[in-house]
């Protein structure tokens, strides 16, 4: 069995949004949705972070 983890290299693997504060976490989410619009993260909805929290 092989574990695999694909991660963007400027940032690094085993980020976790949830590991942030919620002002972090938001301004991070801002950031990806921002550089890389077309990643699956980018496309949460307004006011995930609160619910995911």
């Amino acid at each position: 069995m092989y574990l695999y983890h694909y991660y963007n290299r400027n940032s690094g693997p085993f980020l976790n949004l949830s590991d942030l504060s919620l002002e972090e976490a938001n301004a991070r989410l801002e950031e990806i949705r921002r550089t890389n619009p077309a990643s699956y993260c980018a496309k949460r909805p307004p006011g995930y972070m609160e619910n995911r929290l």
